[in-house]
């Protein structure tokens, strides 16, 4: 070995436990749980700063909703830590724009009140009523950015 070679390094617990789910060991993931627990709640307060007052989910109803969909799955196939928290991440936001969906589905206004664009900004009022669809729009345009036509 020369220097400056990196001497590999144990796997770390979080990893050993997704090697452990990975192999379909289902017990691993309650371990695995516990262990993430913290990185998870500050997940999900990320996930959830900037909601509205009215908004019903805690960090810990988000953390508990994360789990129950990574239990449905199938197959649970995580490589590292890294990589689990980055999907945890991911599917957090997804999570709370789901729920997010689902609060103003019934408070939408027919497609004939609804505002344009440009009068927006002159209805101040009108934002703070609707935040969850403001921030399901947002998710949207966002999406569409993300697939844009030309490849890009």
């Amino acid at each position: 070995m020369q220097v400056g070679d990196s001497v590999p390094q144990p796997a770390g617990e979080v990893t050993l436990l997704l090697q452990r789910v990975n192999q379909g060991d289902r017990e691993a993931i309650s371990d695995l749980a516990v262990l993430l627990l913290p990185e998870l709640r500050r997940l999900a307060v990320a996930a959830l700063r900037g909601q509205s007052p009215g908004h019903t989910w805690m960090p810990t109803d988000l953390v508990n909703e994360l789990w129950v969909r990574l239990l449905r799955r199938e197959v649970i196939d995580f490589q590292n830590r890294a990589h689990f928290l980055g999907a945890a991440a991911h599917l957090m936001r997804a999570l709370v724009i789901d729920h997010a969906r689902a609060q103003c589905a019934g408070r939408r206004p027919p497609l004939a009140a609804r505002m344009p664009l440009d009068d927006v900004a002159e209805a101040p009022g009108y934002l703070l009523e609707a935040d969850a669809a403001e921030l399901v729009t947002l998710d949207e345009a966002l999406s569409r950015l993300r697939v844009s036509p030309n490849g890009r």
